[in-house]
């Protein structure tokens, strides 16, 4: 991808790269998101910061909410991560309890 984006427009390698990496995990999150739903087995879902989390911004507000609801926004305003350029937080579905999941309850 970060071929792609260099061959294709005036970006030097480290802001491809950064494009390039944004959206792998931007794609890959909101995957997550549509598998979450169709599951029928997540009641919500939770920021997770990264260890390598350097100086406070909307993640550690995102974090702070705790469990939200699958189809809730973060307090940044967005519905997943990445939350900003080179975030490397996660987002993990928290799952219905096992008698709920596949339920009129459970499916979301």
């Amino acid at each position: 991808m970060t071929d792609a984006i260099v061959g294709g427009a005036k970006f030097d390698d480290g802001r491809a790269e950064r494009i390039a990496q944004w959206e792998l995990v931007n794609a890959h999150a909101q995957s997550n998101q549509i598998a979450w739903r169709a599951s029928g087995m997540v009641q919500g879902k939770q920021w997770i910061m990264s260890e390598a989390h350097g100086e406070e911004d909307d993640c550690d507000d995102n974090a702070d909410a705790g469990v939200i609801d699958l189809d809730a926004d973060f307090p940044s305003g967005h519905g997943t991560n990445p939350a900003h350029p080179a975030c490397l937080c996660d987002v993990v579905a928290i799952l219905l309890p096992l008698a709920d999941a596949g339920t009129d309850e459970g499916e979301g």
